[in-house]
């Protein structure tokens, strides 16, 4: 919103204005029972799967049938500030506020751990045989 000035002259009448659109903004603010949901459901999605979930994703969630509504719901919940995005990029959302602790590794991390875990277990596959040779 922009800078709005006060004229002095009229007093009263600018205070109920200014009263009221501070109200409004408030009220935009306040999020609705599927914004709500929406966001408890995004919040849900990252701790399990340690990435945000697409807007198809979402839809399928919240069992709609138009991923339209559920491109709405998130914008709705990035313009009021509890999610953040980047634009034009896939799973990109982030739940502001949520720490990062509970989130599973980055992707590259995981292919390290599993490149590990495969080579380990090649290593006791070959000394198992060893074993049954005897």
């Amino acid at each position: 919103m922009g800078l709005l000035i006060k004229p002095p002259l009229y007093g009263n009448c600018w205070d109920k204005l200014f009263a009221r659109m501070e109200e409004q903004s408030r009220d935009n603010q306040a999020v609705t029972k599927r914004q709500s949901e929406t966001l408890e459901l995004i919040k849900k999605f990252i701790d399990q799967r340690g990435c945000a979930p697409s807007v198809t994703e979402v839809a399928e969630l919240l069992k709609l049938k138009s991923r339209s509504t559920a491109h709405s719901l998130v914008e709705q919940l990035v313009r009021k500030g509890f999610l953040t995005k980047t634009d034009k990029e896939v799973w990109t959302l982030r739940v502001v506020g949520q720490e990062d602790s509970n989130v599973l590794k980055p992707y590259e991390a995981i292919r390290e751990e599993n490149a590990r875990l495969l080579q380990e277990n090649a290593e006791l596959r070959k000394k198992l045989a060893g074993f049954e040779k005897r």
